[in-house]
């Protein structure tokens, strides 16, 4: 018996750090406050007002928690494979401030081997599929992304994957990319 609750706890995942405030990175973010979505991440905040600070430079925010050791995003996509992910996965990953997570344990490992390759934050992306056409409000409302040339491009649905994979500069060649903004979340 000892040995089993043993075994189960050094089995269990190891407790994460909580998210910071991604504008006051010493604060701890309230999840159940206001958040912003920028470049595929969720950002969230310890108070009234760090929103609004975000939203007007969060390139500027990511950046300089890419330079510590705090998260302060979640990340809405397995960056392996692209697709909208459960952010409560027992399999994730913090790295250069965002914390990523994993639809499997194999992309993690995926990830853990070659983080920098993975872990991308463009400045510029597409709300509209490229292969179908439909308009997403946010991140968010997106099934999958895919970067191209530096740019994101947000995938409405299963059926739009495996065409855009195919053929990415078919489908890319008349959208018009703008700057990575911050949605409400």
């Amino acid at each position: 018996m000892l040995t089993a609750i043993i075994a189960s706890i050094a089995l269990a995942p190891a407790a994460q750090e909580p998210l910071h405030c991604a504008v006051m990175t010493k604060g701890i973010a309230n999840l159940e406050g206001p958040s912003v979505i920028y470049a595929g991440a969720a950002f969230y905040f310890c108070c009234p007002g760090c929103d609004a600070s975000f939203t007007k430079t969060p390139a500027k925010f990511v950046t300089q928690a890419a330079k510590g050791t705090t998260a302060i995003g979640k990340f809405l996509f397995d960056p392996v494979t692209g697709k909208k992910v459960d952010t409560g996965s027992a399999h994730s990953s913090d790295f250069k401030g965002i914390r990523y997570f994993f639809d499997s344990k194999e992309n993690l490992e995926t990830f853990t081997k070659t983080p920098a390759k993975f872990a991308t934050m463009p400045t510029k992306e597409v709300l509209t599929c490229p292969v179908a056409g439909d308009k997403m409000a946010s991140p968010k409302d997106a099934f999958a992304y895919m970067d191209v040339k530096g740019v994101r491009y947000y995938i409405c649905c299963a059926g739009c994957m495996p065409k855009m994979a195919s053929e990415p500069t078919k489908y890319t060649a008349k959208m018009k990319p703008t700057a990575a903004v911050g949605h409400k979340g």
